[in-house]
């Protein structure tokens, strides 16, 4: 496809490797980073993509701030679900002046009854977008959703890992119908870098993405063990089964049938993903907030709508609201 201009806010882990990817293909891509890993890139004037194949330097012009950077063809947004309600504003300005607009989040995103019909329709999931805000000033853009099946680690500043696998994706697919052929454009773009972009529906795709991160994200982060490890222990694989069971139970009285064998990912996890840490356990160990609103918080909230119990969901929320609480007051 022809070169486009691309900005990747909150070029972490995911948004590193994607806007690496990017830029060795050929588009010009900027990306938003914060701190030490910012300056870094921005020193170089190119993000390090480490893989299985080696070093690659990725060109990419880094900026602190949104506002200092340039509008672009495609923005993808990679920042956690609770990060994104501080640059709304700035946001905002980017996302319409784009062609097409990616957001990728883990969980219940603010957009889910974005543009939907049934009873729910326009609802705001509180748990992630408190006041609207966010479905106020993103909801009328082009949005194309996408989902992140991708292993990858910020491991210095300016230098990501991408640990390959055959299953990567980055599934995604239009909000509304008149957005159909902005889906096809961003599938391309992410298809010029080398990953599979199947089109798909989003609504759907959030609870088969989440029937993973339910399990393995909080028990990573309470636990410190790996995706792999929890998945093959003894109390830890019965203990995902359950959440499964929960979150399939939701999407079930929501309408949404994800259609997922339990045992089946759990394999999978054991087999792909040997040594991967999940987001949440990684930003424990940076000392950074969890997203455990979007996974778990914004579940609860869809579960009450739906007058469905998640017993084992809540004892998760509770003790990773305790988790962040306990090391927010000893920073």
């Amino acid at each position: 496809m022809d070169s486009m201009t691309v900005l990747v806010v909150g070029a972490g882990a995911i948004g590193g490797v994607l806007a690496a990817r990017l830029a060795l293909a050929g588009h010009r891509v900027a990306i938003v980073a914060r701190g030490a890993h910012c300056a870094a890139t921005a020193q170089r004037g190119a993000l390090l993509l480490e893989t299985s194949e080696g070093v690659a330097c990725a060109p990419v012009a880094a900026y602190d701030t949104l506002r200092a950077a340039p509008d672009a063809q495609a923005v993808f947004v990679t920042v956690k679900a609770h990060q994104l309600a501080p640059i709304a504003d700035d946001l905002a300005p980017r996302v319409r002046a784009a062609q097409v607009f990616v957001p990728i989040q883990n969980g219940i995103p603010w957009w889910y009854f974005q543009h939907s019909e049934g009873p729910h329709a326009g609802r705001i999931v509180r748990a992630v977008d408190p006041d609207g805000h966010l479905a106020a000033l993103l909801g009328n853009a082009v949005i194309v959703p996408a989902f992140a099946q991708v292993a990858a680690e910020v491991v210095a500043p300016g230098r990501v890992v991408h640990q390959a696998f055959a299953a990567d994706a980055f599934p995604l697919g239009p909000l509304a119908a008149a957005h159909e052929d902005a889906a096809a454009r961003a599938a391309a773009l992410i298809g010029s870098a080398g990953f599979n972009a199947p089109l798909t529906d989003v609504r759907r795709f959030v609870w088969v993405k989440l029937l993973g991160n339910v399990w393995a994200n909080p028990i990573g982060a309470l636990t410190g063990a790996t995706v792999a490890q929890i998945a093959t222990h003894r109390m830890g694989r019965p203990l995902a089964l359950a959440l499964m069971t929960e979150a399939q139970s939701v999407a079930r009285a929501l309408g949404v049938d994800p259609s997922i064998d339990f045992e089946q990912r759990l394999e999978r996890a054991r087999t792909l993903r040997q040594g991967v840490k999940a987001s949440m356990l990684q930003d424990v160990e940076r000392g950074r907030e969890t997203e455990h609103a979007a996974i778990l918080g914004a579940l609860i909230e869809l579960a009450e709508l739906a007058r469905v119990d998640v017993p084992h969901v809540a004892t998760l929320q509770a003790c990773m609201e305790l988790l962040d609480d306990n090391r927010r007051s000893r920073s």
